[in-house]
């Protein structure tokens, strides 16, 4: 028997190598099926109440419960690792302790794009690459202290092809722009980081204090007046600047050194161009600021709304901005709480209202009409003015369109409360066409579509203790909770910072007077 089977040992082997093949397609089709049908998208987990089956049991959660319940994450399978540590250098940390004595303002932030670090110290800007660790760039000579940066592409036809970034920094008083260059040689292949002064600057009316720029290289700011501002620069195209080419930055062998201070280049003679223009959504706000002076426009026209009382007496500034490039939209969220999604036009060079939500106010409506049938959706006297008091909209976060075709974007409030947006109105959302081309995915509106309370309390103790005894973890059940509905313990704690990408979020929540604990969720819509 055993000869027989060697003999034959070739044919069989063929035979079950193909039904072999055949299984594994069928099982890879039908996983692919499943998938597709699983609710994947972040906008079916939310509408469909999505459940979950625990990796420790066979049973599922109660179908009203999928959409708001949380869970303790494994200690073995964290989504937030430690991945290591970047120290600024002497000298940055000791300028920044003696300003703060002396209580100078300052600023710091992180260009992850190119994995280096601005600091402002007083006038002066510091860009680090913390990645190195000693590649160290001063640029001196501000007119002001620094109030924001912005990072971007450079604009087409404009520096010279070793500029690959520029970077905006807007002061009190005007916004500079500056080139970023990696000057590379064969011990340094990602290059040692050099900033280059240009001679486009611009003078702004008011304050900047948040930035973002789009793929192609346009740079938005929120400004303190509650409008969103652009910076426009361009060389002229004139036979004198082709020759002289003094909108380009100098040949990378006239760079100073690196840790050199750079300063600001003197006013341009007019062969390079820059300016500051508030996209404002009034055509006729536009016409009177264009022709009148700063010091003759009256109130009433610039903010009608306050002076006929609907308003605060105060401007509402802008305080976050974030560009969705895939989409053509851009998102500016104010101090009070409104949201304004603007649409950028087909070709990403225009700028256009399209909507506006107070975000708390439409939470309310939101919970009312879901919190009956869903008893862990959110409360809605906890969007009360009552309850809520002084609590802010702390930042807006786009939701990639790899993630969810119909929610777009995520507030997130100091209180960790996400509330999700759809920038398609809501016919087109219950629609069972399937249109993906680019008009389709631009902004037509700005629907709350979900909100979600922040994980309990005492769910983030238990995760912690399983963190620092796995063993324990291991023998104990799953961990989960519904969020809570007492506002008292919900406004108990503050988040001053918040991250979010691809289904996780991130908070940075307040644990003391010099102490900041970092929190995650993810799945987001779990």
């Amino acid at each position: 028997m055993a000869l027989v089977i060697a003999n034959n040992a070739n044919t069989t082997n063929d035979d079950d190598d193909f039904e072999t093949l055949q299984r594994v397609e069928a099982a890879l089709c039908e996983k692919l099926r499943r998938d597709e049908n699983s609710g994947s998208d972040l906008g079916d987990q939310l509408s469909r109440n999505w459940t979950w089956r625990s990796s420790s049991s066979t049973t599922t959660t109660s179908s009203t419960k999928g959409a708001h319940e949380y869970f303790a994450e494994d200690p073995g399978s964290q989504s937030l690792v430690a991945r290591g540590f970047a120290r600024w250098p002497e000298f940055v940390t000791r300028e920044s302790r003696r300003l703060a004595a002396a209580g100078t303002s300052q600023a710091a932030g992180l260009l992850p794009e190119i994995e280096c670090a601005w600091a402002a110290l007083g006038k002066t800007l510091v860009v680090w690459d913390y990645r190195r660790g000693d590649d160290v760039s001063v640029y001196e000579g501000l007119s002001d202290r620094v109030t924001c940066v912005c990072l971007a592409p450079p604009k087409p036809r404009v520096f010279v092809d070793a500029v690959r970034y520029v970077l905006a920094i807007a002061t009190a008083r005007d916004v500079a722009l500056v080139a970023l260059v990696f000057e590379k040689s064969q011990s340094e292949p990602r290059g040692r980081l050099r900033v280059v002064p240009t001679e486009f600057s611009a003078s702004n009316e008011t304050t900047f204090t948040a930035s973002a720029s789009t793929r192609d290289g346009r740079l938005f700011f929120a400004g303190s007046d509650g409008f969103v501002h652009e910076l426009q620069y361009a060389s002229r195209e004139s036979v004198v600047s082709k020759i002289l080419r003094l909108g380009a930055p100098p040949p990378l062998e006239q760079l100073p050194a690196s840790g050199e201070k750079r300063k600001a280049p003197p006013p341009s003679d007019g062969f390079a161009r820059a300016k500051c223009l508030r996209r404002d959504p009034s055509i006729a706000r536009r016409v009177a600021t264009s022709v009148l002076p700063p010091f003759a426009r009256p109130d009433w026209l610039l903010h009608p709304l306050r002076f006929l009382g609907l308003e605060g007496s105060k401007a509402d500034p802008i305080t976050k901005i974030a560009v969705d490039d895939a989409r053509g939209a851009l998102y500016a969220l104010s101090s009070r709480g409104a949201l304004d999604v603007y649409d950028l036009g087909r070709e990403g060079q225009q700028l256009s209202h399209v909507g506006r939500a107070d975000v708390s106010r439409a939470a309310k409506v939101w919970a009312t009409a879901h919190s009956a049938r869903d008893t862990t959706a959110p409360s809605p006297h906890l969007f009360d003015d009552k309850q809520r008091k002084n609590r802010k909209i702390v930042d807006v976060h786009v939701v990639s369109a790899l993630e969810s075709a119909t929610v777009h974007a995520v507030c997130v409030d100091d209180a960790g409360f996400r509330f999700y947006f759809s920038t398609q109105s809501r016919s087109s959302m219950t629609s069972s066409s399937s249109t993906t081309s680019e008009d389709s995915l631009r902004p037509r509106a700005l629907v709350l579509v979900h909100v979600r309370a922040p994980p309990p309390n005492s769910l983030w103790d238990e995760a912690r203790k399983r963190l620092l005894a796995p063993s324990l973890a291991t023998e104990a059940p799953e961990a989960r909770a519904e969020p809570s509905r007492d506002a008292t313990e919900i406004y108990s704690t503050t988040c001053g910072a918040t991250f979010y990408s691809s289904g996780v979020l991130a908070l940075a929540r307040n644990a003391g007077a010099d102490a900041d604990r970092l929190l995650s969720s993810s799945v987001d819509a779990r």
